[in-house]
């Protein structure tokens, strides 16, 4: 009966060792460099209240990507629109009449493929309709 016993500890030791490392196999493929890039934080920034534009100039490596989209973190932004400054010099006004509460996002902006190198945002929006606190925002890319 001891043997039985100190058997079966053994053999659920080996079962839980085994269990773990297919774990850590299977962590390490998804981290791979396989993986396609999904949405990646651009920027973050405080809004000020009331009617107001911001900028946000982005970095040489933030700069290609095929979509954008705006997610409200703490209170909410009545977004008017979006200007979107490639480095060839041109520029484009998405008109975007969007309310965004409180922990939710902006619909997707799609950007041209020719025109993906941004390399400034200009946002005009207004914090009126949502009580004292500022908004807080971040500016998503996707690749």
């Amino acid at each position: 009966m001891k043997k039985q016993k100190i058997f079966f500890m053994l053999l659920m030791t080996m079962v839980l060792v085994s269990a773990s490392s297919m774990m850590n196999q299977a962590k390490a493929s998804v981290n791979s460099v396989n993986v396609p890039r999904e949405w990646e934080k651009l920027a973050e920034a405080k809004l000020n209240q009331g009617l107001n534009q911001y900028e946000i100039n982005l970095s040489e490596e933030n700069r290609a990507f095929s979509a954008v989209k705006i997610r409200s973190i703490q209170g909410g932004i009545n977004l008017h629109r979006c200007t979107f400054y490639y480095s060839n010099g041109e520029k484009m006004t998405v008109e975007m009449r969007n309310d965004i509460p409180s922990g939710m996002d902006s619909r997707i902006i799609q950007l041209p493929a020719k025109k993906n190198k941004v390399v400034k945002v200009e946002l005009w929006y207004d914090t009126k309709n949502y009580g004292d606190q500022k908004a807080v925002f971040e500016l998503w890319g996707k690749a």
